[in-house]
This record gives structure tokens, sequence and C-alpha cells, in this order.
């Protein structure tokens, strides 16, 4: 079992730092190309989570595809932000405020009628422990 936790754990870690690099190098080579910027940093999440879900998961490695697009989130951060050019970084982080945003509303939204559905359906009208 411990074994299994930290196969998940520290191989996410490690795929999405191998990926942070990866990412950080091409956007390295792009120079004043906002699309390809943004495109590369979107698809480096969603690469990180299916190598780690499907590819490898396939050939019997253990990893967790969201500590991979943690990972590769964090290293983004702290280390790939400066690879990108200062002036496409406003269009990169204007991009990720907006994809933020509408996650958030899309989670609120589906909460809201989840939550409204039951009292509205429920006889008694109210959400019981069952609900949760």
């Amino acid at each position: 079992m411990l074994s299994l936790f930290s196969s998940l754990t520290f191989g996410g870690v490690l795929l999405g730092l191998v990926l942070g690099v990866v990412v950080g190098w091409v956007i390295n080579k792009l120079y004043n190309d906002e699309i390809l910027v943004v495109n590369i940093t979107l698809m480096g999440g969603f690469i990180a989570f299916f190598l780690a879900e499907t590819v490898l998961e396939e050939m019997g490695w253990a990893i967790s595809g969201i500590m991979s697009i943690i990972s590769i989130g964090v290293f983004m951060a702290a280390v790939g932000r400066t690879k990108i050019n200062p002036e496409v970084e406003h269009n990169v982080h204007a991009f990720w405020h907006f994809l933020v945003f509408g996650a958030e509303t899309t989670i609120f939204i589906l909460a809201g009628v989840i939550v409204g559905q039951k009292v509205l359906l429920d006889p008694a009208g109210y959400i019981r422990p069952v609900d949760y």
C-alpha cells in the first residue's frame, strides 16, 4: 500500500517536472508567439494527465495524473514563467484567468442546480446527510 502511494505521488511529481522542463524548453524556443505559448501551456497539462492516466498505466506504472498536473503547474509558476517573453506573458496570464473563471463558474452552477434539485424534489424540503 505504501509503495502504491509513493509510486502515485512521486511518479506524478517526477512526470510533471519532466514535462515542465520540456514545456519550458519549447516556450524558450518560441519568440513573441502568444497563441503558441498559450496552447503549449494548456497542452502541457493535458499531456501530463493523459500520459499518467492512460499511456503509463497501460505500461504497468501507477502514476497520479492529478499530481503530475499540480507539479507541472507549480514548476511553470516558479521556473517556467521566466521562459515566457514579457510581451506574451500578459496574454498567457489573461487566458488562464479566463479559464479559471469559467471552471469556477461551472462548478458553482452545477452545485447550485444539484442542491436546488435536491431541495425541490425532496418532500421534506431539506438536504439530508445522505445527500452529501
